[in-house]
């Protein structure tokens, strides 16, 4: 199926790893202009260089800062001249933090990486988006936000699940205007730290992921019984970004492989 995204162009942040990084080259495999951003300069290279097409970015910017967030807006709509498809993808857990060690500072610091950070970049590109009368927004929350787990992570979740409201907000702000905005909560997917966290569970240390992968997502009660891959998650956003989905606005797509409600 042709998605009808030659030609246009997006901004994945965090996109040096992870969901980010398949979804920079899936995108840029149906002819999209892809910007990726992080922080390693190594590994940023090592996707741009992946990426299938020509006349990809890379760029920089601290997301967790309102400078360093017009830094790396101004930065690609310089070089790309607009942004007509924006992912954002960044965020992070901080570590297995409970109630108990989770102090005031670390709340504030997960808000500023997994919600402020995405307002930012809205409030920097939807604009142009309008005037240009068609964009795209995906944000990326996490199932932690819908349903969180007993002491685990209270930060992360509170701060995903505003993301969800926030990207709810914006679609009704935008509606009419050709811009569209729309949230994903992905479930388990076998990043790179979601594995080593795996593998170091007491039993499973020394094992490979191949060995314990299906018995963990049936343990964790994932009822396809694996955990998701980036490019699982990458295939929605893809198609979200795409004119084929113009009538999808303000939704929160579910994206988990079946898990139940509690792990355990």
């Amino acid at each position: 199926m042709d998605l009808e995204l030659k030609g246009k162009t997006a901004l994945v942040t965090g996109s040096s790893a992870g969901i980010g990084a398949g979804t920079a080259q899936m995108l840029a495999g149906e002819g999209v202009r892809v910007a990726i951003h992080g922080r390693d300069e190594a590994r940023l290279a090592e996707v741009l260089a992946s990426l299938p097409g020509e006349g990809h970015i890379a760029a920089r910017g601290d997301v967790t800062t309102e400078a360093g967030a017009k830094a790396l807006a101004d930065d690609v709509l310089n070089r790309f001249g607009r942004v007509d498809i924006l992912a954002n993808v960044v965020g992070g857990a901080g570590g297995p933090l409970t109630w108990d060690n989770t102090s005031d500072a670390m709340w504030i610091e997960q808000f500023q990486l997994n919600t402020m950070s995405a307002v930012r970049m809205m409030q920097h590109l939807v604009p142009g988006m309008k005037d240009n009368g068609w964009g795209r927004v995906i944000n990326i929350a996490s199932i932690a936000g819908v349903r969180p787990l007993p002491n685990l992570t209270p930060a992360y979740a509170a701060s995903k699940a505003s993301l969800i409201m926030t990207s709810l907000s914006m679609a009704m702000t935008v509606a009419g205007t050709g811009v569209t905005v729309n949230c994903l909560t992905p479930g388990f997917v076998a990043t790179d730290a979601l594995a080593d966290f795996v593998l170091s569970t007491p039993g499973n240390e020394g094992k490979t992921w191949d060995e314990v992968e299906s018995a963990t997502a049936i343990g964790w009660r994932i009822a396809v019984g694996r955990f998701g891959r980036p490019k699982d998650i990458a295939g929605l956003i893809t198609y979200l970004a795409s004119p084929m989905a113009d009538w999808i606005t303000g939704s929160n797509f579910r994206i988990d492989g079946g898990t139940a409600d509690w792990v355990g």
